[in-house]
C-alpha cells in the first residue's frame, strides 16, 4: 500500500514530459510545413555605435571564471603601475681652486744719499771741522754724492772736488735720499797750527821783521748770498773751540772798507750766538746761519770792492783782510775763529 502513492507521482511526471514533448515536435513541425514568416521591412537605420559587450560567462568553464574573477580582483586591488624612470644625478664637477700668485712688491729704486748746495759760494775742507784747510769751493745747486758724516751730524763728507773726497757743512746743504743712514766717519787728525818763529839773528846782517801775529782765522767765507735788498748785509760770527762746541768771542769789531773808503760800524759782537733767518714748523726760511755781529751797509752797495779784517775794540788788527765785490745789494757771511 506504501507503493501505490510513489506510482502516481511517477505517472504524473511521465505525463507531464510526454506533453511537452508532443507540444514541442508540434511547433517544429508546423514551422516546417508553413515555413519561415516573411519579415517585416524596417527602415535603415545607420550602424550604432560600437558598445563593449563583455563576454557570455556561460560559455567560460568555471574554473576559466574563477581564474578570471581572481585576476579582476588583483587587478583592482593592485593596479599595474607604470614606473616612472628615476633620473640620475649627474654631478657637477667641483672647480679646483687655484691659488693666486703671491703679489711681489718691486721695491722702488731709492736714490743714494747727496746734497745740493744751498750757497752761492762754500768752503770744502778736509776735515769735518772750521780748523781743517780749505781744500776748495762748491757753487749753488751743485750736486754731490754722501760718503759720509761726523758724529755730531754737522758735515757731511761728500764726493768729489778736485778729484777728492772733502767735507762740507750741513748748514749750507739741502740733503737728499736717504742721507739719514750714511756712515759716521771719524776724521783725520788736525794738522798742527803753524806758528811764526823769529829768525834768529846769526851775522850783522839785518834780517827781516816779522809781521804781526794773527791770532783770528778765517773759518767759512766770504759766502755771497743773493737778495732783493739794495743795501749789503754782512753776518759776522767770531767763536772759539770746534763744531759742536763753539763758544761765541765778544767785544770784537769788523772794520769795513768800501774802495778803500773806511765804512766800519762801532757796534760790537755779541756774547751769544742768533740766527739769520727764522724757521716754520722746524724748517730755516732763507739762509740760516749763526752770528753775533750783524753789519749794514744803508745806502746802496752798488758796485763795489769790500775789504773786512776782524779787530779789538781798540781797533787793533786781529785777522788778514779779506776781499769780495758787489753788484748791487748782498748778503755776506764770514765766520772767524780764534786759535789763541
Amino acid at each position: 500500500m506504501s507503493h501505490a502513492p510513489r506510482s502516481v507521482s511517477r505517472l504524473r511526471l511521465a505525463a507531464l514530459m510526454i506533453l511537452l514533448l508532443a507540444t514541442s515536435l508540434g511547433c517544429s513541425l508546423g514551422q516546417m510545413l508553413v515555413g519561415e514568416p516573411t519579415p517585416t521591412p524596417r527602415p535603415t537605420l545607420a550602424p550604432p555605435l560600437p558598445t563593449w559587450t563583455p563576454s557570455p560567462v556561460g560559455a567560460l568553464s568555471p574554473a576559466e571564471v574563477a581564474t578570471l574573477t581572481v585576476q579582476a580582483g588583483i587587478a583592482i586591488a593592485f593596479p599595474t603601475l607604470t614606473s616612472t624612470p628615476t633620473p640620475y644625478y649627474t654631478p657637477t664637477a667641483t672647480p679646483t681652486w687655484t691659488p693666486l700668485p703671491t703679489p711681489v712688491d718691486t721695491p722702488t729704486p731709492v736714490p743714494a744719499p747727496y746734497v745740493l748746495v744751498a750757497a752761492p759760494i762754500v768752503n770744502v775742507r778736509s776735515g769735518p771741522s772750521v780748523a781743517y784747510p780749505i781744500v776748495g769751493q762748491v757753487r749753488q745747486d751743485e750736486r754731490y754724492d754722501i760718503i759720509g758724516r761726523n758724529e755730531a751730524f754737522t758735515w757731511w763728507q761728500i764726493c768729489c772736488v778736485n778729484g777728492q773726497q772733502v767735507w762740507i757743512t750741513t748748514q749750507l746743504t739741502a740733503p737728499g735720499g736717504p742721507a739719514d743712514s750714511v756712515p759716521i766717519i771719524f776724521p783725520p787728525d788736525l794738522p798742527p797750527t803753524p806758528f811764526p818763529t823769529a829768525t834768529p839773528v846769526d851775522t850783522p846782517v839785518p834780517s827781516p821783521t816779522p809781521g804781526p801775529f794773527r791770532p783770528v782765522q778765517l773759518a767759512e767765507g766770504p759766502e755771497l748770498w743773493a737778495t732783493t735788498n739794495s743795501w749789503l748785509t754782512i753776518w759776522l760770527k767770531t767763536f772759539v773751540g770746534q763744531p759742536p762746541l763753539t763758544a761765541p768771542i765778544a767785544n770784537l769789531r769788523l772794520k769795513v772798507l768800501r774802495n778803500g773808503s773806511d765804512v766800519s760800524q762801532p757796534g760790537l759782537t755779541s756774547g751769544f750766538f742768533q740766527f739769520s733767518a727764522p724757521t716754520v714748523l722746524g724748517e730755516p726760511i732763507g739762509n740760516r746761519r749763526e752770528y753775533n755781529l750783524k753789519y749794514e751797509y744803508l745806502p746802496d752797495a752798488g758796485d763795489a770792492q769790500w775789504t773786512i779784517i776782524v779787530t779789538d775794540a781798540n781797533g787793533m788788527e786781529l785777522s788778514m783782510p779779506v776781499t769780495f765785490e758787489t753788484r748791487g745789494g748782498q748778503e755776506v757771511y764770514v765766520s772767524y775763529f780764534d786759535t789763541r
